[in-house]
């Protein structure tokens, strides 16, 4: 089955994990203290680095998290990917 993350790792970044994912765990506690809760938005999520701050943002269990990209089919197609199953 095909899947977009593993896909962007062995054929676009050639990285299994995110060169941000370090600075993620040694600021966890901060950035759930800035986040859990709270609503968010992002803009250009339908994007490759958009979509990528939505994944990091949500393991901090935000309240909410706006989208907004002036490409409403990426939109719909990132949504059908992570949500719809």
């Amino acid at each position: 089955m095909f899947t977009l993350d593993k896909f962007i790792a062995d054929s676009v970044t050639f990285r299994p994990v995110s060169m941000f994912e370090p600075d993620i765990k040694a600021n966890a506690e901060t950035l759930t203290r800035e986040i859990k809760g709270k609503r968010v938005c992002v803009i250009g999520g339908a994007g490759s680095i958009g979509s990528s701050f939505i994944k990091a943002v949500l393991r901090f269990e935000p309240a909410s998290v706006v989208v907004v990209d002036l490409n409403e089919n990426g939109l719909a197609e990132w949504y059908a990917a992570y949500y719809v199953r």
